[in-house]
C-alpha cells in the first residue's frame, strides 16, 4: 500500500504564509469597514488609538514577519545595475511645480519600546531666555504627529505593502544576500526583528498570538539560513 506523501517544510511555510495573509487581510477589511461607517467623518484621536493598538499594529507585526519569511525562501536575487540618471529637460521657471509628496513607506524594523514616563525630554521643551522674552520660543521639531495622522499614514503604508509583499520580499532578499547584510545577521536579527513577539493587547485572540509567535520563529530561521 502506498503511503501518503508527508508534508514538507515548504508546505508548512506556505500554510503559515496563507494564515498570515488571511489574518492581515481580515484586519485591513475591519479597519476599512470602520472608515466606511464613518462616511467621511474625521477619525477621532480615541478611535485612532484603539484601531492602532487592536488592529493596525498586529497587522503590521504579522506582515513584517511574513515578508521576511518570503525573502528568506526566495532564491538569491541579483543586485540591480544602476543606470546613470537621465538628464531632465530644462523647464522655464514659470512652469516649475512642487514635488509630489513621497508616500509613506512600510517600516520593516520593529519599533523600539517607548518608555513608560509621559514627561517630555529637555530637548522637546520650548526654550525661553528669560520671562517676557519670547524671541527664542520655538516649537521643537521632534514633537510627534497627531495620532489620527500617524494612523492614516501607517494604514496607507500597510495597504501598499500588503499589495506588494513579493516585490518587497525580493528587495529584502537582495539585501540579505549582500555582504553587509550577512554581517548584520551574524550580530543578530533582533536589530530588525526581536527574538520574541511584542506584547499585544488582551483583546487579541490566542490564535493570533500563536500565529505571530510562529511567524517570528520562522523569520529568525530565515535570517540564520541567510547569514552563512
Amino acid at each position: 500500500m502506498d503511503t501518503p506523501p508527508q508534508p514538507t517544510e515548504d508546505d508548512a511555510i506556505d500554510a503559515l504564509l496563507e494564515q498570515a495573509r488571511q489574518f492581515v487581510l481580515g484586519l485591513i477589511l475591519y479597519i476599512d469597514g470602520i472608515f466606511a461607517r464613518l462616511n467621511g467623518a474625521p477619525l477621532s484621536e480615541r478611535l485612532a488609538r484603539h484601531l492602532m493598538r487592536h488592529a493596525l499594529i498586529p497587522a503590521e507585526i504579522a506582515l513584517r514577519r511574513a515578508i521576511f519569511i518570503l525573502a528568506a525562501d526566495l532564491p538569491p536575487q541579483p543586485m540591480p545595475t544602476r543606470k546613470p540618471p537621465a538628464k531632465a529637460p530644462s523647464r522655464p521657471s514659470q512652469s516649475r511645480e512642487a514635488p509630489a509628496a513621497k508616500p509613506p513607506g512600510f517600516r520593516m524594523a520593529e519599533p523600539a519600546k517607548r518608555k513608560a514616563s509621559g514627561y517630555a525630554s529637555a530637548s522637546q521643551l520650548p526654550r525661553i531666555s528669560f520671562p517676557g522674552d519670547a524671541s527664542d520660543l520655538r516649537a521643537p521639531t521632534s514633537w510627534p504627529r497627531p495620532v489620527a495622522e500617524t494612523f492614516a499614514r501607517r494604514l496607507s503604508a500597510l495597504h501598499v505593502a500588503f499589495d506588494n509583499a513579493l516585490p518587497l520580499a525580493k528587495r529584502w532578499a537582495r539585501r540579505m544576500a549582500s555582504r553587509l547584510a550577512r554581517r548584520l545577521a551574524r550580530k543578530g536579527a533582533a536589530k530588525l526583528l526581536p527574538a520574541t513577539a511584542p506584547r499585544l493587547p488582551k483583546s487579541v485572540p490566542e490564535e493570533a498570538r500563536d500565529l505571530i509567535r510562529e511567524l517570528t520563529d520562522f523569520a529568525h530561521q530565515g535570517f540564520a539560513l541567510n547569514s552563512s
